[in-house]
């Protein structure tokens, strides 16, 4: 479940590392590359920042008439109903995925 919704290349990094013991060497150009082509079918970048430089502290100060502009709108109980019926949904694929990923790794690919 720890690698639950990631890239396939971190398994295969994560199975290499099982398989190391005290007296093996990794295979370095094998993870680098594991970890190249996740930065590439991800689209990052070296200069992208990390989660921690994202902080809300950054946020510009608005002033009481942007204030006012985020402002929540209200809402209509049929649009509140689609959006619990869309969560519900989602919430049961993500299941469903989940019971077909579990089914999958563990059997075939232990870590």
């Amino acid at each position: 479940m720890l690698l639950y919704n990631s890239p396939f290349q971190l398994l295969d990094f994560a199975e290499h590392l099982r398989e190391l013991n005290y007296y093996t060497r990794p295979n370095y150009k094998k993870l680098a590359d594991l970890l190249n082509e996740v930065m590439a079918e991800g689209s990052f970048k070296f200069t992208d920042q990390w989660d921690w430089e994202k902080s809300s502290c950054r946020r510009p100060i608005l002033n009481n008439k942007e204030k006012e502009k985020e402002k929540p709108q209200p809402v209509s109980l049929e649009e509140i109903q689609q959006v619990k019926a869309m969560q519900s949904a989602e919430k049961v694929e993500e299941q469903n995925m989940m019971q077909a990923t579990y089914n999958y790794i563990i059997p075939n690919r232990i870590l």
